[in-house]
């Protein structure tokens, strides 16, 4: 009874100490999860297991989550304690129980395979028949020498899991010295990329501002020259039109200039005026590109970016140039009939046609060398006609070009023509450019009203032509002839001009043939009608051709604006694009950073925890190594006991003094994930100057689009033409093993820049190029894919200028070679092209190929191609099933 009791004893023992410090609790504090210990082990624990926010740690028994501030005190267990000190033997000694429960015999054998001290009598019992039993003294030592190897090992344990916590601290010391670095490359590395798209947009404001100051100054030089010849037209008009008022003398005198003027008299009509823009700005697929970056990042493959380059504008259109007919000058007028000298062309010295009259004058009318000796009489009447028409002359010449009277208070240009003081300052329809800037009526030379300055002497001559007023026998001395003084009453067909009868009888109207004027008029009076109103056509038509040119200078300006505009909203768009692609890298960082961290926090939190445990287990070792061997024992069989009667509430991991023991011989320290010290994937900027280059190259090119579609007139029994000749596919003719894939496009090409797209995304195998037929190959292939020399035709020795695809993703361009095969290069893809563009520069011989999947980069470029006839696009779907499609323009 005495045995039994001690060993109930030793079980409340067990329930009243601290797992913590092995003592009995002192102060004891419950935790939720059913557990208790001392108020100050618990507490202590509570600094160091901290797992969370607001005071938040794990029970040391059973790990679950707990808050200091839910700590109850458990009196029940403090009396227990303190009842139980009172029965201990010896200061600080525990219970010992030396007699056996059942024979009440003393205790001196172990049984190892139960694991419990037994007497002799319990050796001899059914329950331990055949087991193993040993003297206590020698189990004893051999459990010591178990204890010391496992302090060993748990001591060395115990310094690994402080390098491991010293390693994880120096991580996430690395880690946090890694991000901020980072950050700010990130954030420099996208700067520099909107410095390019800035770069890039400020270049093409430039090339627009350029192109726009272009398309206004040919519009200008175009309305200057219109100006110009409708000025010319009015003075024509106003001329015709007096002509056709006047007097019969005044209609048909010097009507030969005048009608040719007018016949031949035609509007030089402005073109090629610029009423589009050459080639509007094309944002590129940013979005697109840099999909294809992270694509190219995560495979590993080398981002080739052969280079992009600027977009080049077309040449500008050549400056309109605009010349009116020349108007003819008047022959000048001589008598051949008259009496003087006459110049022999083969002769160096004048010729007297007739005997001179002593005293009388002579004079040279003309480049054959005729003198007329001249009358007295004739003299003066001939000086009063030649003044007369002088005066009609100077009239004219100090006529205003505006209002078509004579001058008032005339203003000189810098151009040498005047006008009106208010004609010309009220001539707002030349104004050109801003502050007042304007244009000669006349010549169409720029001024500015401060450069006018007063012609004092031709206001002179205006008004002393003012005084002079023909009387009407003066008027009638316009009828005259100025050669002879006669009144003008005929009319020479062939010199189309008025003439008197000594002018019929005259060398210079020999044979020709003469009306009377009266009889003529009517006909001439037609003519002039039918020039005028044709003149009166074309001045409206200038008119109206100068209105539209103001129109499309405007529309003009309307769309270079509207274009700024856009090209500002595109850009835009782009630098929200990498705004957003800027802040998905850096909350990619920040996730990454905080993942680690947290790896990071909760590896040091487990290792922090198994250096407590084993701080525990080495401390439980070493006060085991100080029992005896009794004690040891004991310890063992109830560890045994309590094993077998399955305690409840805790874990195999626990740490009740019970099975410490047992722990401290399994125990493995668990390592943590390896996290590495630097960033997983460190931001690379793609090169974004490189892919615009690349993309304003296929940009370029794209310009050339040509719509085509595959010949069908050509077409092999193997191949599936669709319905509008755009999409093509192979298919099998059984039991025929050998067949030609190849078809040419509709169209052909003998000059000029060409390109087209195909789309190959479902292949596995095509070749594409162009095709140039060779008078010097006369050399036949076999058809079939499966021979040797199944690539051999593919040179450009046979006219094939072409790239191929096989077995999905070789890539191979086809060279001549000194042999009878042709030089195979293997061409290197980053992003497997899904459409093809190819583009032929007939007169530069070169064929290039691009992968406009990878924004347009170059696959591969044929240079110094001979081409000796027309040059036919190339296809060939080869032996893969899957249909190729030719694209239309900028699909």
């Amino acid at each position: 009874m005495a045995a039994m009791t001690s060993a109930v004893l030793v079980d409340i023992q067990d329930e009243v100490t601290c797992p913590i410090c092995l003592e009995l609790l002192k102060e004891p504090l419950s935790i939720d999860c059913g557990h208790s210990f001392c108020q100050a082990c618990i507490t202590e624990n509570s600094k160091e297991s901290q797992i969370g926010q607001e005071g938040e740690s794990s029970c040391p028994v059973c790990q679950t989550s707990y808050q200091l501030r839910n700590l109850r005190p458990n009196r029940h267990l403090a009396n227990i304690a303190e009842r139980l000190r009172e029965v201990v033997l010896g200061s600080g000694e525990p219970l010992k129980v030396i007699l056996c429960a059942h024979h009440r015999e003393k205790l001196q054998l172990f049984c190892k395979e139960d694991g419990k001290l037994i007497c002799w009598l319990c050796e001899r019992s059914q329950d331990h028949r055949g087991h193993h039993t040993f003297l206590m003294e020698e189990i004893a030592q051999e459990y010591q020498e178990k204890f010391q190897e496992s302090l060993k090992r748990l001591r060395q344990e115990q310094q690994e899991a402080e390098k491991l916590k010293a390693v994880i601290i120096e991580k996430r010391t690395s880690w946090k010295n890694q991000m901020e670095p980072e950050r700010h490359r990130i954030q420099t590395e996208f700067n520099q990329l909107r410095s390019i798209l800035d770069k890039e947009e400020q270049r093409q404001l430039k090339k627009l501002e350029e192109e726009e100051r272009k398309g206004l100054n040919i519009m200008e030089e175009a309305e200057d020259e219109l100006a110009h010849q409708s000025q010319a037209l009015k003075e024509l008009i106003s001329d015709l039109e007096r002509r056709c008022q006047g007097s019969t003398v005044e209609l048909l005198q010097d009507v030969s200039a005048v009608t040719e003027r007018s016949e031949y008299w035609a509007l030089k009509k402005p073109e090629d005026l610029p009423t589009k823009l050459k080639s509007a700005f094309r944002a590129p697929d940013l979005k697109k590109m840099l999909r294809v970056f992270r694509g190219l990042e995560c495979t590993g493959g080398d981002n080739e970016h052969p280079s992009l380059s600027n977009y080049s504008s077309r040449d500008s259109p050549e400056n309109f140039t605009f010349t009116s007919q020349p108007v003819p000058q008047e022959e000048l007028l001589h008598a051949d009939s008259a009496p003087g000298w006459k110049m022999n062309p083969d002769q160096n010295c004048p010729v007297f046609s007739s005997p001179l009259t002593p005293g009388a004058k002579t004079s040279p009318l003309g480049p054959e060398g005729i003198f007329k000796q001249e009358d007295p009489q004739e003299e003066t009447r001939g000086a009063a006609a030649m003044a007369l028409k002088f005066l009609v002359n100077m009239k004219e010449k100090v006529t205003c070009a505006i209002c078509l009277k004579l001058l008032t208070e005339p203003l000189s240009l810098n151009c040498g023509h005047s006008f009106c003081q208010a004609c010309i300052t009220d001539n707002k329809a030349s104004e050109i450019g801003p502050g007042g800037e304007s244009s000669c009526p006349v010549c169409g030379v720029r001024y500015s009203l401060g450069n006018l300055w007063l012609n004092q002497h031709l206001a002179n001559i205006v008004e002393r032509v003012k005084e002079v007023k023909l009387s009407p026998e003066e008027g009638q001395k316009k009828d005259l002839c100025l050669s002879h003084g006669e009144r003008l009453r005929l009319f020479c067909k062939e010199d189309r001009k008025a003439i008197c009868q000594l002018c019929e009888w005259s060398r210079e109207h020999c044979g020709h043939q003469i009306f009377l004027m009266e009889e003529v008029v009517k006909e001439c009076q037609e003519k002039l009608q039918a020039s005028l109103d044709r003149l009166r056509k074309e001045h409206q038509e200038a008119e109206k051709l100068g209105s539209d040119i103001r129109e499309e200078r405007t529309s003009w300006k309307n769309q270079i604006q509207a274009e700024k505009q856009r090209i500002h909203t595109e850009f835009n768009q782009l630098r929200s694009i990498l705004d957003s692609e800027e802040q998905r890298e850096l909350q990619k960082l920040e996730e990454e950073e905080t993942k680690t961290l947290q790896d990071l926090a909760e590896a040091e939190n487990e290792l922090v925890q198994q250096s407590q445990l084993l701080k525990e287990l080495i401390s439980d070792l070493e006060h085991r190594s100080e029992w005896s061997a009794m004690e040891l024992l004991q310890a063992s069989q109830r560890s045994r006991f309590k094993c077998i009667n399955g305690m409840k509430g805790e874990k195999e991991s626990g740490i009740r003094r019970t099975k410490r023991y047992k722990m401290s011989e399994v125990w493995t320290l668990k390592k943590p994930k390896t996290i590495s010290k630097k960033l997983k994937h460190g931001f690379h900027a793609p090169d974004l100057s490189g892919m615009l280059h690349m993309f304003k190259e296929l940009t370029n090119v794209q310009r050339y689009w040509v719509d085509m579609t595959f010949n069908p007139f050509n077409l092999n029994l193997n191949l599936n033409l669709s319905e509008d000749h755009r999409q093509l596919a192979s298919v099998p003719i059984w039991p025929i093993k050998y067949y030609n894939y190849g078809v040419l496009g509709s169209q052909y090409f003998s000059s000029g820049k060409h390109y087209w797209e195909i789309d190959v995304s479902k292949k596995t195998a095509w070749i594409l190029g162009v095709y140039c037929r060779k008078r010097s190959c006369n050399k036949k292939f076999r058809r079939g894919t499966n021979y040797p020399n199944a690539y051999s035709r593919f040179r450009p020795e046979n006219g094939y200028w072409v790239v191929r695809l096989q077995n999905e993703s070789e890539y191979n361009a086809f060279e001549d070679s000194s042999t009878s095969d042709p030089k195979v290069l293997t061409l290197s893809m980053a992003v497997p092209p899904r459409r093809v563009g190819i583009f032929l520069d007939y007169e530069a011989s070169t064929v290039s190929f691009f992968n406009v999947t990878n924004h347009g980069s170059l696959i591969y470029k044929f240079s110094k191609c001979h081409f000796s006839q027309v040059v036919y696009p190339y296809f060939n779907p080869w032996n893969c099933p899957a249909p190729m499609t030719l694209c239309p323009p900028s699909s």
